[in-house]
């Protein structure tokens, strides 16, 4: 499974980043990783704060804010966030406090320190906690690593996982990382794929018109699909007593909503496949409107980032290993 060693959270002191930071530092503690939490302060407000204080420029609110970041990482009884369990003092840790564009600054740590998520509250202070934030967007289709967007209401283990799979290239490694998370959580885990029947997009096909054996044809053929896939994980699969679930729907993106409310989930794990002409990912009508409207927390996994670390042979992929989950770091 790939082994996660570097996490950035962003941070806001909204009620959604106290939430990802929470995360962050339990899948931190699980794989022995380091996290970097990072503040970001607008240099507009920055020069605001810095006229009406009247200090001497804006790395001196940098500092006072560095302060504060410390504090909301640490301070459990001023803040009631974190147990004793899981403070900072178990996990590598390093605070940053940065002036610039919140998207510009997270993205190059990410980039710095290789990081292998990017965790963020899925809105942040001042927007409606059950939307999608602005700044979560943009990273979901722009921010190189994968992206995991923690609800608000998301609090300890994720109890309920679904690994969404189209088939394409990238399903291996949702597949994959949904079962590290899995593991991670002694979650219940669904590989799922949604399908479209055929002749559901073709209105000069009757339905009613539809041989059954046309029908179980296509079926067999997206289980083989699904068999195919999950083979490699087997020992994982049973280890979580995972399933897998292929289904019909005449709007894939509502298919998998509606199965993530079902049953309940609490992470749902999706893939956005390759790069954009303006630089973004390609996540597809499909990912975003998932993105957007599952009522959980969303893990977007990034095609072009692995790529490009397997294409450079960097000692971060070569050390990436599968093993058996209670061979994993517990």
């Amino acid at each position: 499974m790939d082994h996660v060693e570097n996490l950035v959270v962003g941070i806001d002191f909204s009620v959604q980043s106290q939430r990802a930071l929470e995360e962050a530092i339990r899948i931190a503690r699980w794989s022995q990783a380091k996290v970097h939490i990072i503040h970001v302060i607008d240099a507009p407000t920055a020069e605001d704060i810095a006229d009406l204080a009247g200090v001497v420029g804006i790395n001196d609110v940098a500092d006072f804010a560095h302060a504060h970041v410390v504090d909301f990482a640490q301070t459990v009884a001023d803040l009631n966030l974190l147990t004793q369990e899981s403070g900072l003092g178990r996990v590598p840790a390093e605070v940053q406090v940065r002036v610039g564009h919140p998207y510009s600054e997270l993205a190059a740590c990410a980039r710095q320190t290789d990081a292998d998520f990017l965790v963020l509250g899925a809105s942040g202070a001042g927007e409606a906690a059950a939307g999608l934030g602005t700044l979560a967007t943009k990273c979901v289709r722009k921010a190189p690593p994968a992206v995991l967007l923690v609800r608000g209401g998301q609090r300890g283990p994720f109890r309920r996982i679904v690994a969404a799979v189209d088939h394409s290239s990238l399903s291996q490694r949702v597949v994959d990382q949904a079962l590290r998370m899995a593991c991670q959580d002694d979650a219940r885990l669904d590989v799922l794929h949604v399908y479209q029947p055929p002749w559901e997009m073709a209105p000069y096909w009757p339905r009613s018109d539809v041989p059954g054996e046309v029908r179980e044809r296509c079926v067999s053929a997206l289980e083989a699909k699904m068999a195919a896939l999950i083979t490699p994980f087997e020992p994982e699969m049973r280890y979580v007593h995972a399933e897998s679930r292929t289904l019909a729907a005449q709007d894939c993106k509502q298919g998998i909503v509606e199965f993530v409310r079902g049953v309940q989930a609490d992470l749902v794990v999706l893939g956005a496949r390759g790069r954009t002409q303006d630089g973004g990912f390609s996540i597809g009508t499909t990912t975003e409107s998932i993105v957007r409207d599952a009522p959980c927390s969303v893990l977007v996994l990034k095609a072009e980032t692995a790529e490009r670390r397997n294409a450079a042979g960097s000692p971060k992929g070569a050390a990436r290993r599968r093993t058996h989950p209670k061979g994993l770091h517990r």
